[in-house]
């Protein structure tokens, strides 16, 4: 790998960005490494020897929400024109070599402006080669249909509707781009590539087709070794693992906090407000989940495909609990392959029926 001498890091702000883009910019050898400052994750960035810098970003609380509702009003002009117009100006300012931007909508467009490479982190199941349908998640009105429609019906007409619904997300992007003459592009997908690509997922789980060789797998980005892990201590009860990340429903466990799931070792990873307040349960605010997945009996987490691959990785199945459309798009992938599957309808009687399977709550009575 080519290291340029100075590098621009713009993540979006959850923990799961920052720490692979922090774990990519530590493949660039001999090159300065400023990344957006965080309030919450700048810990991460200092204690890798990175610096930073300021930067307008979106709300990402404000981006959960409407996301949680299939819903895309969060990408609209007068929220684009500022964030786009700061990072121009930062890159002015440090003049990188390199731009690197994971899931920052408007990168692709200051990177232009300013004429800097810019290389996108990325999912595989955003790209515009993506091989399966994504298909719609359970929050959208139009689920219950996807339910009793055959998917060979289905499919195409999601993909379809798909199409429309890129073009008209991407229509404040065009505005902006027309505004400062960067080039013409038809859709958001096609706003999120970079002049280099890397997918941080496994092509087994999320395929392509035709993939251009600008786009590269990179395969799990994750931090290691950080110092910043916490490290807890097994005891002989079956442990339950619950990894929500900084973007999903804790509130949704709160039945773990009975005393009738004490005759388990839960250990919550990334519940940093708490929410699961019991005896047995222990809250980290970071662990490296690896060698905790594996001596687990059941996983729970939020379909992160960070978090998935590991799993995947380890052969444990995975319980998922989902909080907004992408992480639908990992469980569904997950389920197709038959190494996890969504608890959203029913979370305890689900997570209760798991440990029927496995002979693990004789202690619990029925629901």
């Amino acid at each position: 790998m080519v290291s340029p001498r100075r590098i621009m890091v713009f993540p979006f702000n959850l923990m799961s960005h920052y720490l692979r883009c922090i774990s990519l910019a530590s493949r660039y050898l001999n090159s300065e490494i400023l990344i957006a400052r965080s309030e919450e994750y700048n810990q991460f960035v200092t204690r890798a020897g990175f610096g930073s810098f300021d930067v307008k970003v979106f709300d990402s609380a404000d981006v959960l929400e409407h996301s949680n509702s299939f819903s895309f009003d969060w990408l609209n002009y007068d929220a684009l024109k500022p964030v786009f117009e700061s990072q121009v100006e930062v890159i002015k300012t440090h003049k990188p070599h390199l731009v690197i931007g994971d899931t920052s909508p408007t990168l692709k467009m200051a990177a232009e402006f300013t004429n800097t490479p810019y290389t996108s982190l990325m999912n595989g199941y955003m790209t515009r080669y993506y091989s399966h349908t994504r298909r719609v998640p359970r929050f959208h009105p139009a689920y219950k249909y996807s339910q009793i429609v055959p998917e060979n019906i289905f499919d195409p007409i999601t993909r379809a509707v798909e199409r429309t619904v890129m073009k008209s997300v991407h229509r404040p992007f065009k505005k902006i781009r027309k505004e400062h003459g960067l080039s013409a592009l038809k859709s958001y997908l096609e706003e999120m590539e970079g002049d280099e690509n890397l997918i941080c997922d496994s092509p087994e789980i999320f395929p392509q087709t035709n993939l251009p060789d600008n786009y590269t797998y990179t395969g799990e980005l994750e931090l290691v070794g950080s110092g910043d892990s916490e490290i807890p201590t097994l005891s002989n009860k079956p442990l339950i693992l619950i990894c929500m990340g900084s973007s999903g429903s804790w509130d949704e466990l709160q039945f773990l906090t009975d005393q009738r799931y004490s005759s388990y070792q839960i250990i919550a990873a990334g519940d940093t407000k708490r929410a699961l307040k019991a005896d047995h349960i222990e809250s980290h605010s970071f662990i490296e989940l690896d060698e905790l997945i594996k001596q687990s009996e059941v996983f729970i987490c939020h379909g992160g495909n960070g978090t998935l691959m590991k799993a995947h990785r380890h052969n444990k199945f995975a319980l998922c609990l989902t909080s907004h459309f992408e992480q639908e798009w990992n469980v569904q992938r997950i389920e197709e392959m038959g190494f996890g599957k969504s608890i959203n309808d029913d979370p305890e009687r689900m997570i209760r029926q798991h440990l029927e399977e496995l002979s693990l709550n004789t202690e619990l009575q029925p629901l």
